[in-house]
């Protein structure tokens, strides 16, 4: 047996749960993780799990769930233990243990967790990707110690300024064509070209995705002149092919008004069949579809039906109807040997100069990449699956595997198709040996697609459809051997039950998204959706369940309705008793939650949206950041207004007329003491935390979590890049736009997208805007190498193998048709799924707010047609409204800053937690919590102190107070923080030349000094010189007893020096 352990009830199985909205998907992840790792009588068994997630919240809340249950188990008496009885009843039955030898393997596992907790893998695709990488750097062909890069928006804006440094000049000649063709489609679109940098990098960065990544590699080969050179062979066949069917039309044309005849001369006007010709004039496109020829033009041709009988124009119609035939004819025989081509170079054509730009940018990109040593996450991903496709047991694979023997995926339907099938080895490896595997997901909550997702994966795999996954899919005979050998354990099973929702919500999502699957004649919906009806506890009931109906012709009539709707539905909830925490805003669109959350606000509303949230939107950030601009560019008379402005913005001051001084004149006259000389020697970092003490923004509590926010981003931009600021003003530029807090204000109305509440429930839910549009609009790639026209090769023979096109109808009629109509299929899909996630979030009422058109119209058809504006399923205008157990908030009402003087190096109160990498590391955040605490009895204060600060999540909570309640309870750590002492925590200590000692806690106690150093990483010599410094301090100061501890946190390890 592989390492020597039992497999019991873990046989060969893949099992795979089909699990829909609230139906305790987490629960039943947990339990299967908890059941492998405690069937064996061995506590360090969780080193051979993986279970992979795809967000770190997802990650981190499930090993929240395994600690917790493990705590639960092993400690009966805990005050908690109570939450973990199902589990632990479950758990008993399907081990068929005693309950005290359950225990016993809890309690040896949970500690064995704690003390090796890097073996600990539940883990997100991306980081487990990273290891794969780092682990097998030379088998992948990477560089040593690379820097993998998750976030590539930063370097293909500086890959993009790079290349746009040539514009203008004698070697740039065609780069300038380029531009100024981009420049013209926006000019001709009606947008402004001063938005062709942001617009040039979403459209690399998507490129880069791993759902683009493959196709734009079908054009590696080809340069950037080389895509000018099909585009002018695309343009030449374009204008011969409108030359021609104009002239056609044209003659036609000629040939009906010198018979004295007009359009409404024919039958139907108009309509009818002579206007084929003035509309082919109008716009040549229409000669190429053969849909343009319709029923009433073949009746004109085949059956003589040109004009009623009759009329005085009869004659002359005759007269003249064969040389229109021939005309006719003519055209219907260009469209169906044209069609095709022509629509496929109609939608290539002029999107060539994006090629163009592509392969400039991407040569400057990946150059930057080399010289930094980093690392594109796509291409890791392309590098991993070039060695699985071509080996049969991909050694990579084969040494992970003695590792791991059960892998657990989680969130399936997000999963691209090369992530699944780079992990496919290594289950298959685990499956063959006798191991249990699973997959866990939900095809109706798959709304990632622009990431890469496919929920039709999931779907094909669930009805173990082998062959439709071989036929959909480019796999190579490995691949398919390795899917065929995993596949045949697959045991489907659908967890039914809605543990979330009231059972009248159910019952409308039940019978409503049943509707919609059944009037939409798409297979991968009627799949997806096959199993829609869940089941539900009959005694929960009480739900509120409404439709409402606004009347807006057009956005501009619309958007007050939904808006006054949404706020009378607030009033409603919060008269009956719910509380603003308990109420969200969920819609399809950023710009939608904009909107309303600055109308909720206009009411006085305590409002907590993504744009709430965001660092930049925060008055002090804003000043501050205005602030050092004006101080490092003094003659920019702009910056100074700006930063005299928001300064009087934030303080509550009046506006002064007019601005005649710089900035820091101003201050000075305000007494805020900046001292300039002083300010110039410092680095970015010290400057933005010395003008926000010297703004006095730091004495307001509520911007405290912002600006700590701002200046940890200062410090890692620092660590990583220098102190350029016209780098970090580059890098504050994009940054500002994704960075926000962690988390949200205590009691605060809810406002977001869908996307953001996926796998997150609430009270009352309310989904308004539900209009928008289902079809695939955007620009999208599509493969060009299945039909090999001449015109798509470059001189050197070289065919395009991909193009980024409009979607739009007429793509139906080019060379990738059926791949357009498939996405088409999927994005039709996804939008069902959006619906579907917004409606499932509700636990109590469901209210919602459509206009009937776009995606509404389901929700027009569905209702029945009264004449009210309003439509009950289920009322409930009383509920029983459960009282919420709410905890202290901790009101940290301002900060004392120490101004930064000399060397006294200032750390941010966030950057305690941050390693060089800016990744939160669990020893850094103990250390940050120790910092509160004075007594163990101050553990959860100190808890919410962090949270409302914006340290740590809610998420992050839970683990982090089980493994500080493990140091606080060591028996040679509990008496620094119990019985009769007294405690100073990082107190500073004034040196010579103007130097502060800071230690991280000073015990007094009996009359001793114990000073203690909380450390993290390895034990260095220089941990042991420090403290002894600070012994010596303490002992000038008159103490005689002086104890010295360096308490080493991650691992746990206390050494006295």
């Amino acid at each position: 047996m592989p390492n020597g352990h039992n497999r019991i009830s873990s046989m060969s199985e893949y099992k795979i749960y089909s699990s829909s909205a609230g139906s305790g998907k987490t629960f039943t992840l947990t339990r299967e993780y908890l059941r492998l790792l405690l069937e064996q009588n061995d506590k360090g068994y969780f080193r051979h799990i993986l279970a992979i997630t795809f967000t770190n919240d997802a990650a981190l809340e499930m090993k929240n769930r395994v600690l917790q249950t493990l705590r639960h188990i092993a400690i009966p008496d805990d005050p908690e233990a109570a939450k973990s009885d199902v589990l632990k009843s479950q758990l008993l039955s399907i081990l068929g243990i005693e309950e005290v030898e359950l225990q016993k393997r809890a309690y040896a596992t949970f500690h064995q967790i704690i003390q090796d907790y890097a073996d600990f893998h539940i883990r997100t695709i991306d980081s487990f990707t990273n290891q794969i990488s780092q682990t097998f750097a030379l088998d992948l062909n990477i560089p040593y110690n690379y820097e993998i890069l998750f976030e590539n928006e930063k370097l293909i804006e500086q890959a993009i300024l790079e290349v746009f440094q040539a514009i203008g000049t004698e070697d740039g000649t065609f780069l300038t064509q380029v531009v100024q063709d981009f420049a013209n489609e926006k000019l001709d679109a009606g947008k402004s070209w001063q938005n062709l940098i942001p617009e040039l990098v979403e459209f690399v960065a998507d490129a880069l995705r791993d759902k683009n990544y493959a196709l734009i590699q079908k054009n590696d080969g080809i340069e950037s002149e080389g895509f000018y050179f099909i585009k002018g062979k695309i343009n030449g066949y374009l204008k011969a092919s409108h030359d021609k069917v104009n002239t056609i039309a044209s003659n036609a044309i000629n040939l009906i008004e010198s018979a004295g005849l007009i359009r409404e001369s024919f039958k139907y006007g108009k309509s009818g069949v002579a206007n084929l010709f003035y509309k082919i004039v109008n716009d040549p496109k229409d000669a190429f579809d053969t849909k343009s020829y319709g029923t009433r033009v073949y009746n004109a041709i085949d059956n003589d039906d040109w004009c009623k009988k009759g009329v005085p124009e009869e004659n002359t119609i005759d007269e003249i109807k064969e040389e229109l035939t021939y005309f006719i004819r003519h055209l219907i025989q260009i469209s169906e040997t044209e069609q095709t081509k022509y629509f496929t170079f109609n939608a290539i054509g002029p999107r060539m100069h994006y090629l163009a730009m592509l392969s400039m940018v991407l040569k400057a990109y990946y150059k930057i990449l080399h010289e930094n040593n980093q690392a594109n996450l796509s291409d890791i991903n392309q590098r991993i699956a070039r060695v699985v496709a071509n080996e049969p047991i991909p050694y990579i694979f084969e040494r992970l595997g003695e590792r791991y023997n059960h892998i657990l995926i989680d969130e399936f339907q997000d999963t691209s198709e090369i992530q699944y099938f780079n992990l496919l080895p290594l289950v298959g490896n685990a499956l063959s040996k006798g191991y249990f595997n699973m997959l866990v997901g939900d095809p109706k909550q798959s709304i990632y697609r622009f990431r890469g997702s496919r929920a039709d994966l999931m779907i094909h795999l669930y009805g173990k459809d082998s062959q439709k996954i071989v036929e959909e899919y480019e796999l190579n005979q490995n691949q398919m051997e390795q899917l065929v050998a995993s596949n045949q354990y697959l045991s489907p099973n659908n967890l039914k039950q809605n543990f979330r929702s009231k059972k009248e919500i159910v019952k409308f999502n039940n019978d409503f998204f049943s509707f919609i699957r059944d009037k939409k004649e798409i297979p991968i919906v009627k799949a997806a959706y096959a199993d829609i009806e869940q089941e539900f506890n009959d005694f929960n009931d009480g739900a509120h369940v409404e439709v409402r109906f606004i009347d807006g012709r057009n956005k501009a009539e619309s958007t007050p309705q939904y808006l006054e709707e949404i706020k009378s539905i607030i009033d409603q909830k919060l008269a009956q008793g719910y509380v603003f925490k308990d109420i969200a805003v969920l819609v399809r669109k950023g710009a939608n939650a904009r909107l309303t959350a600055e109308y909720l606000k206009s009411f006085g509303l305590p409002i907590s949206s993504s744009d709430s949230l965001l660092v930049k939107n925060n008055l002090a950030v804003a000043a501050i950041i205005a602030a050092v601009h004006a101080f490092l560019s003094p003659l920019n008379i702009a910056a100074q207004e700006t930063a005299i402005l928001l300064y009087c913005r934030v303080k509550g001051l009046a506006l002064p007329q007019e601005i005649k001084e710089s900035a820091f004149e101003f201050f000075e006259k305000l007494g805020l003491g900046f001292d300039k000389q002083l300010l110039s020697t410092f680095g970015l970092y010290q400057i933005h935390e010395s003008v926000a003490s010297r703004l006095g923004v730091m004495q307001d509590g509520s911007h405290l979590p912002f600006i700590f926010t701002l200046l940890d981003e200062v410090q890692s931009f620092v660590k990583s890049s220098g102190n350029n600021f016209q780098e970090w003003q580059k890098h504050w530029n994009i940054k500002q736009e994704k960075l926000s807090l962690t988390s949200s204000a205590p009691n605060a109305i809810q406002v977001g997208t869908i996307h953001k509440a996926k796998g997150l429930e609430y009270p009352v839910v309310i989904v308004p805007f539900i209009d928008w549009d289902m079809k695939l609009t955007k620009l999208h790639w599509f493969s060009t190498d299945s039909v090999p026209y001449t015109e798509l090769t470059t001189k050197t023979g070289k065919l395009l193998g991909a193009a980024p096109v409009y979607a739009g109808s007429s793509l139906s009629n080019a060379s990738f048709a059926s791949e357009y109509e498939k996405e088409d299929e999927l994005k039709t899909l996804e939008e069902l799924n959006t619906l579907y996630v917004a409606f499932t979030r509700p636990v109590d009422a469901l209210y919602m707010i459509t206009s009937g058109s776009g995606i509404g119209q389901f929700l027009k058809e569905y209702c029945p047609a009264t004449g009210s504006h309003i439509h009950l399923f289920a009322e409930n205008l009383n509920p029983q409204v459960k009282p919420k157990v709410t905890e202290e908030a901790y009101v940290l009402d301002h900060i004392t800053s120490n101004e930064n003087i000399g060397n006294i190096a200032i750390q941010s109160a966030l950057g305690k937690v941050y390693d060089g990498e800016s990744q939160l590391k669990r020893g850094n955040l103990v250390h940050a919590l120790f910092s509160l605490i004075h007594t163990k009895d101050d553990l959860d204060e100190a808890l919410r102190k962090m949270i409302f600060d914006g340290l740590i999540s809610d998420g992050e909570k839970a683990e982090l107070k089980i493994y500080a309640q493990e140091i606080l309870v060591h028996p040679q750590v509990a008496p620094f923080f119990e019985g009769e002492i007294e405690v100073e925590n990082e107190r500073d200590i004034l040196v010579q030349d103007h130097k502060i000692a800071r230690p991280d806690r000073v015990v007094f106690k009996e009359g001793k000094v114990i000073i203690i150093d909380f450390k993290t990483g390895l034990a260095l010599d220089s941990h042991h010189r420090q403290i002894k410094k600070y012994g010596e301090l303490y002992k000038r100061m008159g103490y005689e007893k002086v104890e010295l501890v360096l308490l080493y946190l991650d691992p746990l390890k206390i050494v006295k020096s």
